[in-house]
């Protein structure tokens, strides 16, 4: 720096009680690195600062404002002094909500960031990725209160999680991260972490750490209730959109969560001088979901509490005024009058001070409520665990035996036994009301807590008198067993409560909100295992930032020069783990009878003398003193505590006295005999171990923290702002030194020197999850560079290159924005692929589905048509029947009228008739005379006229016939004769012609005759050729429609024969392959079993080896035993064949040698032993030949079973297929045939009907018949031609109706 802008520069200088000043740089030095700034502190600076007293800024300041100095520049890093980030003004502090994008960088720019953003009403700030500090506001009025609204939950829900298209929270997906828009808020960090665990199904973990009083609980409830009410808001739509409206069974568990905080902060909650709600327990809260897709909303199934190290030291007093014990005890006070007289009368005394466990404070309200206000709540929330009446006055009555408990007072006088008193008479009956309220009795209680049993031998035992300390401990230690046994069983009920239905695999959200850094005027065993559990956790977030800060070196994507100086508290732990560190320490001294709690501070302080986490003792002091004292110091992250080392080894070793066992398992309240004898139980199987009490917890811690790295983490680092509980004031020094034990600093340069990348894929992952926006080809190329290929594919332009990915050696960086975008369109490309797979997928059974259905539909319209049809026909036929029944009726009924009629007009005719009949008779009789008369006279005439002239001619022919004798005699007698001959001639000839006339007359009339009758046979014929026609053409449409059913019935049966000679081809297929895959297993078997006669005649070979050279050591034998040898030769092979009974003969011949035989004994013995070796080595490999082969057969028969069972379910299958389909065959032609069958039965009935009709029609032309032959016979009686005619008339109509009617019923039937 230099000129005017060196003088103009403002920036941070050191400060002993304040951290850091903001100053400006009066003067750069140019001799040295020093500098001199002049302090300028903001104008609000006296009201938002505070030192830990509560003193303001400026009584605490080693310098006066105005007052110029000399900085050594050696203490800052790179020898220059951290400059402000202010506004354009040049003045005010620029807030920035990400701290990671600060323009300068540096601890005090992160400290005065917090504190000018805690005064403008913004507790929450960005620190490194998923990392969020959080502020404690300490007054949530004004602005803050509406920072938990719920319009702002559901705005940071909606943005950050998503929406699925059902409405729900978590389906789909969101365009960005929406933090970059949105105001830092624990309510991002839960819904961050839903929405990760779903769109990847990763588990998801929120850590929420902090000193005491820093508002961890508040974040972790806050956290809690933003999932589980986005949870609530999905099972609410569920219900609305289900049919039946019905909530899923899963619906209670948002309120069975969100009413198991007041149980928690009533029952675990106390009031201390920094906090007056802090948790004195640690707490694992993990959400249960069920596994779904990508598309989906996570399904909240179930729930799990895990709890950790529990103050019980709480249980039995506090320290000062303004601190106070669990509220539970107080909420108890102050319920109504009347519930605390029916639970135990002791609850009269309304002041705390009168239990001594409780003593006097002047806390009153917690949370601006009163404990009567708590009480109705924390009631209320009991019984939505259905623990009532009963089980709440278990519960109550085991914490009224806690608090008369520390009633009981313990005296010194001494007895003539030289023996202590246990109890002072004034304690009598409080101990008196104690065993009433235990249900135990007075003597037994009051040995089991001033007095122990000891065991001498196998059958003896001896009662030892306690001193007044060891029985205080024993009552402490009986009230913290009980109030224990008490909190495990309300958490044990919550969690059934809150259990998910059905087992399996589930993703999880956990929130854990465990202990905060504490440092208390005496700090004992509980303290020190809640600061190594911090100093646990603190590792673990170190150990974070130091692999993120090796991956980056590792990837190049930092400079391997930069060192950001990470602290580690490794040499902590390494005091209470490391070899023979804290816990072996203090689990061996519990372990030993003659433990102490001074043997075990001395032991640390040798052992770890030159640890630097160990403070050593100032000066010399004798081993004599050291040995004496309980204290020990401990350098801790935050800083140094002293421990007072008193009843460690009590603490550790978590044991009650058998005495107390026996009282607990004795007594009346069901929580505490249960609790106690369950705790026995686990003791004798093992399950707990006795003075490992620190060890089991350090054991556990890793467990917790081993799960929690499985996870995805993220992190809400809650700062206390002061001590003194006022708002919007900073305590500069405490929130520096929280920072600084947070990592905040270190991991927002690490952050910072890798540009911002805050997620990380190797190569595969990406290969893995991305391939799909790749095109080009993958041979021949490596990974690396394929990456390369699709990011800059999908990132094209060169600005975009450098803004959201950097590319590492193995790994690939990428900021929020682009694994979102990544996502996103990874998310709409499987979105489309799914839902194009789906439609297939889904349109394939539903297209079946369709035809099927369709197939039925058409099959039942067609038998309801049919039905509809019969019907339709029975009742026409019904109708037409009743038609006709009434028409012939009415026919009757018109008849008989019409005859009745005719016969009254016939009557009145008939005598009308014979008046005129008989004048017309006279009339007619005359004309009819003259007439015939007439015709008479002209018949006579022209008879008489032709007898005239036949006589006439006959006269000429006489008179010729006489004149020819008289001609013949004047001389031409030829001409005469034949003149003669020939009037002879022409007289027979006209003769003849007469006859043939009246013939040809005859003949004329008969012909007429029968052109009369041919003309009515052929009018005859044309009326039945019509009416052939008319039956031609029925027949002919009738042809036509079976015609086209049987088209139809061909064309099915051409589709059946097709599915059929489908399915025969993949029957055969499938044959084939069967074949195939037989006649491959066959060949392997034929492989296995050649391979096994290779092994087969090794063996032979080897054993004729074997024989051979038996045979030639044999040969090699002594002289004198040759004949023997040769002997032996062949009953070695006769061995071979005959087994054991050659064996035998073979050694009753080597009996029988003679004098060689002592000479040859030792090779026989041999020879024989190396026989029996070779007969069992072929024995046992004939053995283990034929068992191969048995099992080798078994395992093809077997297999050969199976696959013929598999041929014959196959051929069965494709019989079943082909009997299938000759049943639709025979279902469609039976189908068609029986459609045709009652066509044809309709057609046949209605002929039928229409003959019967007919019949009944010719019946009726009967009678009609009858009739008119009856009334003709009675006109022929009364020869009345007028009633003829009138008849005839009548008839003639009648017979045309009944045309009609015919033609009518041929219509119908057609």
């Amino acid at each position: 720096m230099s000129g005017d802008e060196d003088v103009a520069a403002l920036v941070f200088m050191k400060d002993e009680h304040h951290g850091y000043l903001p100053a400006r740089i009066v003067y750069m030095s140019e001799d040295g690195p020093e500098a001199m700034v002049q302090v300028e502190l903001p104008g609000n600076w006296y009201d938002n600062t505070t030192m830990g007293n509560g003193a303001s800024g400026r009584n605490k300041s080693f310098v006066d404002e105005d007052d110029e100095c000399v900085v050594d520049l050696t203490q800052y890093p790179n020898q220059e002094l951290p400059v402000q980030n202010l506004e354009d003004d040049g003045t005010t502090i620029t807030c920035y909500a990400n701290m990671s994008r600060m323009k300068h960088l540096s601890e005090p720019a992160v400290l005065f960031n917090l504190k000018e953003r805690l005064r403008l009403e913004m507790p929450y700030t960005r620190a490194a990725t998923d990392v969020l500090i959080s502020m404690n506001p300490m007054d949530f009025s004004g602005r803050i209160e509406s920072l938990y609204e719920d319009e702002v939950r559901e705005e940071y829900c909606k943005k950050l999680v998503g929406m699925a298209p059902n409405g729900c929270y978590g389906g789909g997906h969101v365009a960005n991260d929406g933090t970059s828009e949105l105001e830092p808020h624990v309510f991002e960090t839960s819904a961050l972490a839903f929405h990760d665990l779903a769109h990847t199904g990763r588990d998801q973990s929120i850590i929420i750490t902090g000193v005491s009083g820093s508002g961890k609980s508040e974040a972790a409830k806050f956290c809690l209730c933003t999932v589980v009410l986005m949870c609530a808001t999905n099972f609410a739509l569920e219900a609305e959109q289900s049919p039946d409206g019905e909530a899923p069974p899963d619906a209670d568990l948002p309120m069975f969560l969100v009413e198991s905080n007041p149980i928690f902060e009533a029952f675990g909650n106390s009031a201390t001088v920094l906090n007056t709600n802090s948790s004195r327990f640690g707490k694992l809260t993990e959400l249960l979901f069920a596994r779904t897709g990508t598309e989906e909303s996570p399904r909240l199934v179930g729930a799990n509490f895990s709890t950790y190290l529990l103050d019980t030291a709480r249980v039995v007093g506090h320290g000062v005024k303004n601190e106070r014990g669990y509220h539970i005890f107080y909420q108890l006070l102050a319920s109504p009058k009347s519930y605390r007289r029916q639970l135990w009368e002791g609850t009269d005394r309304l002041d705390p001070s009168c239990f001594r466990y409780l003593g006097a404070t002047n806390i009153t309200e917690i949370e601006n409520g009163s404990d009567k206000d708590h009480w109705y709540t924390t009631i209320a929330a009991l019984e939505t665990f259905s623990i009532t009446e009963d089980e709440l006055r278990t519960i109550m009555i085991a914490l009224c035996i806690v608090l008369q408990l520390g009633n009981i007072t313990i005296g010194n006088e001494k007895t003539s036994e030289d023996s202590m008193r246990s109890i002072n008479t004034s304690a009598y009956d409080d101990l008196e009301m104690l065993s009433k309220l235990m249900g135990v009795t007075y003597e037994d209680l009051n040995n089991a807590i001033t007095r122990r049993t000891v065991q001498i031998g196998k059958n003896h035992t001896k009662l030892i008198q306690l001193m007044k300390g060891d029985v205080l401990d024993n009552r402490d230690s009986f009230a913290k067993m009980i109030y224990s046994l008490v909190f495990d069983w309300l958490v044990e009920r919550i969690n059934d409560y809150i259990c998910p239905y059905e087992e399996g695999k589930f993703n999880t959200i956990r929130f854990l909100d465990y202990f905060g850094f504490e440092q208390n005027d005496r700090n004992q065993f509980e303290t020190l295992a809640i600061n190594y559990a911090c100093e646990k956790m603190q590792c673990n977030m170190t150990d974070r930032l130091f692999r993120l800060e090796n991956q980056y070196r590792a990837e190049g994507i930092i400079d391997g020069k930069q060192n950001f100086n990470i602290p580690s508290n490794l040499d902590i732990l390494d005091l209470f783990e490391r070899g023979h560190g804290l816990i072996t320490v203090l689990t061996d001294e519990s372990s030993r009878n003659s433990g102490s709690d001074s043997g075990f501070v001395f032991k640390i302080k040798n052992i770890h003398r030159n640890s630097p986490a160990l403070v050593e003792e100032i000066g010399r002091v004798k081993r004599s003193a050291l040995m004496a004292s309980t204290k020990f110091t401990i350098r801790h992250s935050v800083g140094t505590v002293e421990y007072d080392g008193t009843n460690f080894i009590a603490s550790n070793k978590n044991k009650l006295s058998e005495d107390l066992l026996n009282i607990g398992r004795s007594c009346t309240n069901k929580i505490i005999s249960e609790g106690f004898a369950e705790r026995a139980a686990n003791v004798r199987a093992g399950l707990t171990q006795e003075n490992e009490f620190l060890s089991a917890f350090s054991t556990e811690l890793d467990g917790l923290i081993s799960r929690l790295n499985d996870t995805k983490i993220r992190h809400i680092v809650c700062i206390r702002p002061n001590d003194v509980h006022a708002p919007k004031v900073v305590d500069q020094h405490s929130v520096l030194k929280q920072l600084r034990s947070a990592n905040i600093f270190e991991g927002l340069l690490i952050e910072r020197s890798a540009g911002s990348y805050c997620d990380s894929l190797s190569f595969s992952d990406i290969l893995d999850q991305y391939i799909c926006f790749y095109g080009g080809t993958l041979t021949n190329r490596s990974p690396k560079e394929i990456v390369r290929d699709l990011l800059g594919s999908f990132f094209d332009e060169e600005n975009e290159l450098a803004q959201f990915y950097k590319i590492g050696n193995e790994r690939v960086f990428f900021s929020k924005d682009a694994i979102f975008r990544l996502e996103e369109q990874r998310q709409n490309l499987l979105g489309f692929s799914a839902l194009t797979i789906q439609c297939f997928l889904r349109g394939v059974p539903c297209r079946s589905e369709y035809l099927k259905k369709r197939r039925a539909i058409i099959l039942i319209q067609s038998c309801w048509r049919r039905h509809n049809a019969v019907l339709y026909f029975n009742a026409y036929r019904d109708s037409a029947a009743a038609y006709e029944i009434e028409e012939s009726s009415r026919c009757r009924s018109l008849m008989m009228e019409h005859e009745s009629a005719v016969l009254i007009q016939g009557r009145w005719r008939i005598f009308w008739a014979k008046a005129c009949f008989n004048e017309g008779k006279h009339a007619a009789r005359v004309i009819q005379k003259s007439f015939r008369a007439w015709c008479k006279r002209k018949s006579l005439t022209m008879s008489l006229h032709k007898v005239i002239y036949h006589a006439k001619m006959d006269v000429r022919i006489k008179n010729l016939l006489e004149q020819l004798p008289a001609s013949a005699a004047n001389g031409s007698s030829d001409l005469a004769s034949e003149s003669k001959e020939t009037i002879v001639y022409m007289h027979e000839e006209m003769n003849k012609l007469r006859g043939s006339n009246l013939a040809l007359q005859e003949q004329l009339s008969s012909e007429k005759g029968s052109i009369m009758r041919l003309k009515r046979n052929s009018s005859l014929r044309s009326e039945r050729s019509e009416a052939h026609q008319i039956d031609v053409r029925r027949l002919n449409a009738k042809t036509q429609m079976l015609e086209a059913e049987l088209r139809i019935s061909r064309k099915e049966a051409k589709q059946l024969q097709e599915k059929l000679q489908v399915s025969d081809l993949l029957a055969s297929k499938r044959a084939d392959e069967l074949n195939l895959t037989y006649v491959k297993q066959i060949s392997e078997r034929d492989t296995d079993i050649a391979c096994l006669r290779q092994q087969l005649s090794a063996l032979q070979t080897k054993h004729n080896f074997e024989k051979s050279r038996l045979s030639g050591e044999l040969e090699k034998g002594a002289s004198t035993g040759k004949a023997e040898i040769a002997k032996l030769n062949e009953r070695i092979e006769s061995i071979l064949a005959s087994h054991k009974d050659e064996v035998s003969q073979l050694l009753s011949s080597l009996e029988q040698l003679e004098h060689d035989r002592d000479d040859i004994k030792g090779k026989h013995e041999s020879y024989e032993s190396e026989l029996k070796d070779m007969k069992e080595e072929l024995d046992s490999s004939r053995n283990d030949y034929l068992e191969e082969v048995a099992q080798l057969q078994r395992e093809f028969r077997k297999s050969t079973a199976a696959d013929k069972i598999r041929i014959r379910e196959l051929e069965d299958e494709l019989h079943s297929t082909k009997s299938d389909l000759e049943q639709c065959k025979d279902d469609l032609r039976n189908n068609a045939s029986d459609d045709v069958h009652f066509l044809r039965s309709a057609l046949n009935k209605a002929h039928n009907e229409i003959r019967k009709n007919k019949l009944e029609m010719d019946a009726l032309k009967a009678s009609h018949e009858i009739e008119k032959n009856k009334i003709r016979n009675e006109m022929k009686k009364r020869t009345a031609p007028c009633r003829r005619c009138t008849w005839q008339k009548s008839m003639t109509k009648a017979k045309a109706r009944q045309k009609e009617k015919n033609r009518a019923i041929d219509s119908d039937s057609e």
